[in-house]
């Protein structure tokens, strides 16, 4: 189809058919989460009630992609939907609302007192994902960064270190080289 496929009113609905009932049916989360990433591409207003009703799956894999490919529209109404899952159970799903709504500045107060809720809990998944926040926001936290790279955890360490990376920080990269030359 290549470059005419936006114009292509019936090879565009049968490609997102398609890839719907395949969706539907599929068990492998890899292939499902690669569908909800086409979409993203895409960006089709016709996958939109398809997403929105991704948002109620049990996976919380699923419910983050889906959130991932809501933001990208870049809709401020997309608001609406991804707003709730600030207080989903899972830290993924979380975060992943989190860097969606970042892009709109209204809600930036409320999304940084979520990203300190995560960083300073005691759980390291929290942590974990909030220092993912912090690397795709790429608000200005070096400090907050800086101290996570000396954490005793290895992960929260190396998380942070890759956070640092994303903004082309040394002391991140650093980091990473040494992780990656230890590796067997």
């Amino acid at each position: 189809v290549g470059e005419k496929f936006y114009s292509q009113a019936f090879s565009r609905y049968r490609v997102i058919e398609t890839l719907k009932d395949t969706f539907k049916v599929e068990k492998s989360a890899a292939v499902r989460r690669a569908i909800i990433r086409v979409f993203s591409i895409m960006s089709q207003t016709d996958v939109v009630p398809f997403l929105l009703e991704c948002l109620k799956d049990v996976s919380p894999t699923t419910r983050a992609d889906c959130i991932h490919t809501l933001g990208l529209f870049k809709d401020p109404n997309a608001a609406y939907y991804i707003s709730p899952f600030l207080l989903d159970e899972h830290p993924r799903v979380r975060a992943t609302a989190i860097v969606a709504l970042w892009q709109f500045g209204k809600y930036r107060r409320q999304l940084e007192e979520h990203i300190n809720r995560m960083i300073d809990s005691k759980d390291p998944l929290e942590v974990k994902e909030g220092i993912y926040v912090l690397g795709e926001v790429n608000v200005n936290c070096k400090t907050i960064l800086l101290a996570l790279l000396r954490n005793t955890d290895p992960i929260i360490a190396l998380e942070a270190a890759f956070a640092l990376s994303k903004s082309g920080n040394a002391h991140g990269l650093v980091k990473l080289v040494e992780h990656f030359m230890l590796l067997p």
